[in-house]
């Protein structure tokens, strides 16, 4: 692991070997899997109060992450891209209503249910509270940011 997201900082050189497709497919696993492992236990901690709701970041954050690895270099930049990429999508799947993963929790409500499925009015109430959490997760992410620019 190089770094604590495994991007490496400028100046340390890689070295490459040729593998086969099968096994380049391994690797690619096993890093996805550790991936998200590490932002699972980050959602953890930040649950549990292990990191503070501060070290959150919104289009900021990204910003300056991206701009780091693009100017740390390409492979850098694709590492952080795939980085982010499987963030993306572990967040999309929690079971907030709106996300996908919020349509998996009603899925499994409705098996949960024998089948019958929650009513559109209990749908859409559901779908708001996910969408008011959303947001109020982007207005925290989004303030923390502010905050770091003005240096509070």
């Amino acid at each position: 692991m190089i770094g604590r997201a495994g991007i490496r900082p400028p100046g340390i050189d890689m070295t490459y070997e040729r593998v086969s497709l099968g096994e380049a497919m391994a690797t690619g696993y096993r890093e996805t899997v550790a991936i998200t492992a590490l932002i699972v236990g980050f959602l953890g901690d930040l649950v549990t109060g292990g990191i503070s709701p501060r070290s959150l970041g919104s289009i900021f954050t990204i910003g300056e992450a991206s701009g780091q690895a693009a100017e740390a270099g390409l492979e850098t930049f694709l590492s952080f891209m795939a980085l982010f990429s499987v963030n993306l999508a572990v967040l999309n799947l929690l079971p907030i209503p709106i996300l996908d993963g919020g349509h998996l929790m009603f899925l499994a409500i409705e098996a949960l249910r024998g089948g019958r499925a929650l009513s559109l009015e209990q749908r859409l109430r559901w779908s708001n509270v996910g969408f008011f959490i959303l947001i109020g997760i982007m207005v925290l992410a989004l303030s923390n940011d502010v905050m770091r620019l003005m240096g509070l």
